[in-house]
């Protein structure tokens, strides 16, 4: 369904590009990030709001890419790029949450709902911390405060796009064989859970992909 590639992207976009060549990773997972959205997108349309969002977080990437091969120096621009990159990650995480919340709510999965509101609070703590530490730069706490953030808001996202891949993925993102038990009546269990699950995400992808087809009525005034 995408939610496998999706997580792939986000830890290296968020997580792998804290280091010196982190533009570079951050790049990288733009780009893998892109591939999911276009296959989530199939399922829940409104993926492809968080596109515009990811294309000006790859600009900021690749000009911080250039940055690291070329030697820039240029304060005013690169205060245009922090801000740039800062509302981008933000808006795009929070259309990001919407969706996977949208999705919670056509296939009925409460725990991916509520954990979607979750970082969504998480999210908003992370953009004010941010923007309170640019305007007292000096203040300690904020710092620690915002560096934090930094590293606990994408394990809260990454959390919730496992869940997604666990309770909500198509039955071919799930591929990894369960080793068989001795006793029969184990294995006779497990077969009955894994066809359950199987028509289960049947039905949810079926479900979705009907609703993605479906043209919106305007309502009626």
């Amino acid at each position: 369904m995408g939610f496998g590639i999706l997580f792939f992207g986000y830890f290296i976009s968020f997580l792998m590009s804290v280091n010196s060549y982190g533009a570079i990773f951050a790049l990288i997972g733009n780009y893998i990030i892109f591939s999911a959205i276009q296959k989530l997108s199939e399922y829940k349309t409104s993926m492809t709001r968080c596109i515009p969002f990811l294309l000006v977080m790859a600009l900021c990437n690749i000009y911080d890419t250039a940055g690291i091969l070329f030697t820039i120096d240029a304060q005013a621009i690169g205060i245009i790029v922090s801000t740039a990159r800062l509302v981008s990650e933000f808006c795009f995480n929070i259309f990001l949450f919407l969706a996977i919340f949208s999705l919670g709510q056509d296939t009925d999965v409460a725990e991916v709902k509520a954990f979607a509101k979750t970082n969504i609070g998480m999210c908003s703590i992370a953009l004010i911390l941010n923007v309170t530490l640019i305007l007292y730069s000096g203040s300690k706490f904020i710092i620690i405060a915002a560096m934090l953030t930094k590293l606990v808001a994408p394990l809260f996202a990454l959390a919730l796009i496992y869940k997604c891949f666990r309770f909500i993925c198509a039955p071919e993102d799930v591929d990894m064989p369960i080793k068989p038990s001795r006793f029969k009546f184990i294995n006779t269990i497990r077969e009955k859970q894994a066809q359950r699950e199987e028509e289960n995400r049947l039905r949810r992808e079926e479900s979705l992909k009907n609703q993605a087809s479906q043209p919106k009525h305007k309502k009626k005034k």
